[in-house]
């Protein structure tokens, strides 16, 4: 049918002003033609999205690149920070207290009415050992698998190994994958994963093993009233990947897209004059894409944040979970491909600190954020730092665990025993009063380091 019209039945005349020369001329799996005779004026879309203009006739003429298919690193189209779940910066797994704004992904938080789910990072496992015969190959792991997930191998050595499985049996150690041949002995074992294509981390939320209670789990993500006056009577679309476990008791999974009026709240607690755009989706035990799409928000907003909701159903077995990542709202009436907010996992990272940022000792006696400053008594010392980024307000709490220490001069360390924020700080010079039982001299000068403890850290918060 195509070959039956002409070159010159899909040649455009032009209205005044754009009267030379144009034609569609047609389409490529990828890129600009290689082959064929082409006038100026030629164009083509290839199947990525990219178009292609001529601008020198002849076999296959000069192409010149005018139009670009959606790049999927592009800073600021995707307004939800961390929606592929690459920063933990607070840690990788969550017991979620009862009734506890719970920050666990940057950026992501929860309040639970019961304290009977555990929030944690999925992310490629480790392969300590592979052994195959002619039909089977089994890979010893740490984490737990499922049987008919789709696994990525990759790293491993014999290469054979290498590729996208589907899982036949598995266990807490290890799982089986049912192939006709058989690569060799292994002598690099390289990583597993069962991540979506294109992510290397999600975040599982997964109902305790015997729970009764069926109180559902939320977990939102609020936008500061900055981020979101541009999306005041916009059309935007929310997406994001997800699967469920396949003896998960709920497939039902809700996403709402919040929005209301006031100045940075917290949309888990509510925004002024609260409303929404929401949808249930049926979750499946493959990786799928969702989308809650062409929803155009009201022109007086301030605020808007996103909320999923999981209601469980029964008593929870040893597998009720559901995995989730790729999380993205944009501007626009479809779901377009998965970018970082941040365009890069840099930029990605910095969005996230200035929110919260973590000094996190590197080994047992580690300096903690070049904090330095003076004893006011023999049991209280303000030190002072410059956070990383410029972070959104002057930091409202801080957070810290292990054994974090004030030392001072000769090398000698006394640990403290509270921390906070000092009214005079700044969002790019943060002040912190530390107390300690005893054992400073005032006005001596003191720095903050892990004491024998390379599990110390301290946190400043600048949440919403």
């Amino acid at each position: 049918m195509a070959q039956s019209i002409s070159q010159e039945a899909i040649g455009a005349t032009g209205l005044p002003g754009a009267t030379a020369a144009s034609r569609h001329a047609g389409a490529t799996a990828s890129g600009a033609p290689t082959t064929g005779t082409f006038a100026v004026g030629d164009f083509i879309v290839d199947q990525s999205g990219a178009m292609y203009v001529c601008t020198v006739a002849g076999t296959p003429g000069t192409w010149q690149l005018s139009g670009v298919s959606v790049n999927e690193n592009i800073a600021g189209k995707n307004l939800v920070i961390n929606g592929g779940m690459d920063i933990w910066q607070r840690g990788t797994s969550f017991s979620i207290a009862t009734g506890v704004l719970t920050y666990t992904a940057d950026r992501w938080c929860s309040y639970p009415g019961v304290s009977t789910w555990t929030v944690s990072q999925l992310a490629p496992a480790t392969i300590t050992a592979i052994s195959s015969t002619s039909t089977t190959w089994t890979f010893t792991v740490a984490n737990n698998f499922q049987a008919g997930q789709l696994v990525i191998i990759s790293g491993c050595t014999p290469t054979g190994y290498n590729g996208t499985w589907t899982i036949a049996t598995a266990s807490s150690t290890q799982f089986t994958i049912t192939n006709s041949s058989n690569p060799g002995t292994g002598t690099v074992f390289g990583t597993a994963t069962t991540v979506a294509q294109g992510f290397k981390y999600a975040m599982r939320v997964q109902r305790n093993s015997g729970t009764t209670s069926t109180a559902g789990f939320a977990f939102t993500q609020s936008l500061e009233t900055q981020n979101s006056l541009p999306l005041a009577g916009k059309t935007v679309t929310l997406s994001f990947w997800a699967r469920a476990s396949s003896s998960i008791s709920s497939n039902s999974l809700s996403a709402y897209i919040t929005y209301g009026q006031g100045t940075d709240q917290n949309t888990i607690y509510g925004f002024t004059n609260q409303a929404n755009f929401n949808q249930t989706f049926t979750t499946t035990s493959g990786w799928a894409l969702y989308t809650l799409s062409n929803y155009t928000l009201p022109t007086n907003i301030t605020q808007v944040g996103l909320y999923f909701f999981y209601t469980p159903a029964g008593t929870a077995g040893s597998a009720d979970y559901f995995d989730i990542t790729g999380i993205q709202l944009e501007r626009g009436p479809q779901a377009t491909p998965f970018s970082r907010a941040g365009g890069s996992i840099g930029g990605e990272l910095a969005l996230c600190q200035r929110y919260y940022w973590r000094i996190k000792a590197a080994a047992l006696y580690s300096f903690l954020g070049s904090f330095n400053g003076r004893a006011a008594s023999t049991t209280q010392a303000f030190l002072v730092s410059t956070p990383i980024v410029t972070m959104r307000t002057v930091p409202s709490s801080v957070d810290y665990g292990g054994a974090v220490s004030l030392q001072n001069l000769s090398d000698a360390r006394t640990n403290i025993t509270s921390a906070s924020v000092e009214a005079n700080s700044g969002r790019d010079s943060v002040t912190l009063n530390f107390s300690v039982s005893s054992g400073l001299t005032a006005n001596n000068p003191y720095s903050l380091q892990a004491n024998n403890d390379a599990s110390a850290y301290v946190g400043l918060s600048a949440e919403l």
